[in-house]
């Protein structure tokens, strides 16, 4: 089989596990690596904190991927390793806070997707510090909520898709995220009339 990332993941996997391929791997790394980035910095809210997090997170894959079954696909079952993965990190370490002035990430948000800022000095400024105050908000809710938040709200992912991976009623799931987008525009309430 020629490895491409046109490959499906079971095709990947299957190479890796039978043949010990480890370009096989590589390639799923390659196809996952920026949304576990993107997932770890949306949670942890450090960079350097988020680039270790991601390492460990394939490591994990890499020791367990034995232990995939299938019965969900490879994605779900990868996001469970990450969301329990950047849980373990702020359990296990003095976790601080650290936002700096730091560059507007790649990701935009979708509230920044749905409006069109002019490059005037004034709404750069204003998209960096929302960008910043957004970040700042979201590490401040509970840390649930901060998941509904970043799977739904940032990266589309549907209900029934947060319950498989959270192992949450859909209920559950609806309501956490109610609550989450409530304290949300409650911390963001000064950028409401501005974007």
């Amino acid at each position: 089989m020629t490895e491409t990332l046109n490959n499906s993941d079971s095709d990947l996997i299957g190479c890796f596990l039978e043949q010990n391929d480890q370009h096989a791997f590589d390639l799923l790394v390659k196809r996952y690596q920026d949304m576990v980035y993107n997932f770890c910095y949306r949670f942890l809210g450090s960079y350097d904190d988020a680039l270790d997090c991601s390492q460990e997170v394939f490591i994990k894959v890499f020791k367990n991927l034995r232990q995939f079954r299938n019965e969900a696909s490879f994605s779900s079952w990868l996001y469970r390793i990450v969301m329990n993965s950047c849980k373990e990190m702020v359990r296990s370490k003095p976790y601080k806070v650290r936002l700096k002035e730091a560059e507007i990430d790649k990701m935009d948000f979708q509230a920044m997707k749905k409006n069109h800022f002019s490059s005037s000095p004034e709404k750069v400024l204003l998209r960096k510090e929302f960008s910043e105050a957004f970040q700042s908000a979201l590490l401040r809710l509970k840390k649930t909520h901060r998941l509904m938040i970043i799977m739904r709200d940032i990266e589309g992912r549907s209900y029934d898709e947060i319950a498989t991976i959270t192992g949450m009623k859909s209920g559950t799931v609806r309501s956490s995220l109610a609550r989450a987008r409530i304290r949300m525009a409650s911390e963001l309430k000064e950028y409401r009339y501005e974007m």
